[in-house]
């Protein structure tokens, strides 16, 4: 009822919601935002951060949110100063957001008042409000001794060990627990499994987002209550690091079978990556090659299948390595991080690119060598073999084989030498057949002689080569913009240009003169085209392309909302669809997903030429508000449609839509 000089005391704000709709918690999920408190205290008072109570998880579509249904009481500590006059009263205000969700996304804000007399003494409780302020004491979270809870890494599986000897909470263990990070270092959209452990309590398998994390902050939530009476719901979590130690469970799913498993499938993805097509240009290779020492001697063919296994081997470890010192230094990368380069991507292109050539006969390499003698062309066959497994890992750790998710997925937040061990298991599964192969001689016999028709043979291979130029080129387009990938191909052309005046004019038959002529011209044709596609990759990839739409959502064209644009293509009588939408809002993705991707609706706007315009209301735009309430609504997802025609008249389709639904409104 009344404040005192130096002694705290507690503000909440409350949020009370209708029936289905909900408010955000701090860290409100993959969508939405948090309820923010602004406060306007008098000199000399202080609040501290608010106090979050125990939230819910909200899954609609696939997408998780945590906040809070019904009613929810944000608290603050205030301390007043000591030299209060008591004969003045003390007001305080505080600007409040939020956003409530429930079939649409309405953001609010309200500002509010509270004034309090100062009494010397203490007064009584407020008696409208005291249980409201207990109820939501109790969902704080809170540090018990009973339990202990530390972070343990077993196998590369990251978890929580909950344990107690209290004989009282053991009375009645768990059903089940949830973790609610404060930050994005745990998947939001995966379960975390429960197992028990012997010693009377459970460890918590944590999903990772990327990295372990240097610091797990959050709430670890038991619906029935750590406490006799269910009264606290949350433990307070703050770890620094984590420990390295085997954490042994009462099931026999535990981390050591997920280290089977993933090896299992790391073998099996390997083994499936010779038949991506990212792969097999290369691979075609050393089939050809088999085939050749097919009538040579069983020692070559055996060396040679090791020499490749080797490079696969290296290759891997070489990346594995790399990769994880990157993620160690708390870069946020993948398998196929390499890919990611335009830089990369260029090297990748003029390597395969001249490849190609060389196997279609512009150019020949190795004369030279071949004329020196058997010993040293054995040894450049050797280095072939060993630069083929690698050149084929390169280009496998882009293509996602079946299987592999699971592996690599697990590997990442693995201790290096677990990693190193998986990658190993993906090297062996991938070099398998080739390494099967060489060491069984007597299937050697089922591999056709060597004969002219490998020259045939080796030209065909260059075509898949080409391929996959084609889509690397792709992938090089996509991570920067169409003035660069013209460069890349000019670059790539005068590379061409290059090797065709070698593999023509410095021909070994040809006079000293011309043909080292012709290996300057060729060098300089080479190195201008590599500075081009250097050059090229440097470009900065968010330089905007002339004509390309503001927005690009599911293969559609949609321009930038405005009233007045708006209002020139009503002028013109054109049929109109506005998409009132914000990132943060879950049904507006969800509508994005099964209705703006759909073919039958594409189609039928290219059909009826209807303009679409993206009304973007994730930040607040007093432009899209108005027009909002024009219509009527105050809220998104809200979608517009005007038939064609000057007058025609606007019609508001549902927040939560189908196909059906905007077909038959087109129609």
């Amino acid at each position: 009822e009344s404040i005192q000089p130096g002694q705290s005391f507690w503000v909440g704000v409350n949020l009370e919601m209708k029936e289905g709709w909900h408010t955000y918690w701090r860290q409100a999920g993959e969508t939405g935002f948090a309820t923010s408190i602004e406060w306007q205290l008098p000199e000399g008072f202080t609040a501290s951060p608010i106090y979050w109570p125990v939230p819910e998880k909200f899954v609609e579509e696939g997408i998780v949110g945590f906040g809070y249904k019904n009613r929810a009481l944000l608290m603050v500590e205030v301390m007043p100063p000591l030299n209060l006059d008591l004969s003045k009263p003390v007001m305080f205000s505080a600007n409040v957001s939020w956003l409530a969700c429930k079939e649409s996304c309405i953001p609010g804000d309200a500002k509010l008042e509270l004034t309090l007399p100062v009494k010397e003494t203490a007064s009584d409780f407020n008696s409208q409000w005291h249980a409201v302020f207990e109820t939501a004491r109790n969902e704080l979270p809170q540090n018990i001794t009973d339990w202990k809870v530390d972070a343990y890494v077993d196998n590369g599986v990251y978890g929580l060990l909950i344990e107690t000897e209290s004989k009282e909470a053991q009375a009645k263990l768990p059903k089940s627990i949830q973790f609610f990070s404060y930050n994005s270092d745990i998947k939001l959209n995966e379960v975390q499994k429960l197992e028990k452990v012997p010693n009377e309590g459970y460890f918590l398998l944590l999903p990772l987002a990327g990295n372990l994390p240097e610091r797990l902050e959050g709430i670890l939530v038991n619906p029935e209550g750590w406490a006799p009476g269910g009264k606290v719901k949350a433990l307070a979590i703050d770890i620094k690091g984590h420990k390295d130690a085997p954490i042994t469970t009462v099931s026999e799913s535990g981390s050591s079978t997920l280290l089977w498993k993933a090896l299992f499938f790391a073998f099996i993805g390997g083994l499936i990556l010779n038949l991506m097509p990212c792969v097999f240009p290369i691979l075609g290779l050393k089939v050809m090659g088999f085939i050749s020492y097919a009538g040579e001697s069983r020692w070559k063919a055996r060396m040679h299948g090791l020499v490749f296994t080797l490079g696969i081997l290296i290759s891997f470890w070489a990346l594995a390595g790399l990769l994880l010192i990157l993620r160690a230094s708390g870069e946020h990368l993948g398998w196929g991080f390499q890919l990611q380069s335009p830089f990369f991507i260029t090297f990748l292109c003029f390597l395969l690119l001249l490849l190609a050539l060389n196997f279609l006969g512009t150019f020949e390499m190795g004369l030279s060598l071949m004329s020196a003698g058997n010993k040293v062309g054995n040894k450049s066959g050797y280095m072939g073999t060993f630069s083929s497994g690698v050149l084929a890992t390169v280009l496998a750790t882009p293509c996602s084989a079946p299987f592999m998710g699971t592996a690599l997925g697990f590997t990442l937040t693995q201790p290096p030498i677990f990693s190193l061990i998986i990658f190993t298991a993906m090297a062996i599964g991938m070099s398998a057949p080739y390494l099967i192969l060489a060491m069984a001689p007597s299937l050697l016999k089922y591999l056709p002689r060597p004969g002219a028709w490998m020259e045939t043979f080796k030209q065909a291979m260059a075509f898949p080569l080409l391929a996959t130029v084609v889509w690397l080129l792709w992938v090089f387009g996509h991570q920067t913009h169409h003035d660069a990938l013209t460069g890349l191909l000019f670059g790539l052309l005068l590379a061409s240009v290059g090797a065709w005046i070698y593999g023509r004019f410095a021909t070994y038959g040809a006079s000293a003169k011309k043909r080292h002529s012709a290996q300057l011209i060729s060098a300089l044709f080479l190195i201008t085209g590599a500075v081009l596609g250097y050059t090229s990759a440097k470009v900065d990839p968010n330089f905007p392309e002339v004509g390309v739409p503001q927005q690009s959502v599911g293969g559609l064209a949609w321009e930038k909302f405005t009233t007045a644009h708006l209002e020139e293509l009503r002028a013109e009588g054109r049929a109109i669809y506005i998409d009132f939408t914000a990132a943060w809002c879950v049904n507006c993705q969800i509508n994005k997903k099964n209705v703006f991707s759909s073919e039958k609706v594409i189609e039928m706007f290219k059909r009826k030429n209807v303009a679409l315009l993206h009304a973007d209301w994730t930040k607040r735009n007093p432009e899209i508000t108005k027009a909002l309430q024009g219509y009527g609504r105050g809220a998104v997802p809200t979608n517009v449609y005007y038939p064609s025609g000057k007058n025609s008249e606007a019609i508001i389709l549902p927040e939560l839509l189908t196909p059906s639904i905007v077909l038959e409104v087109l129609q």
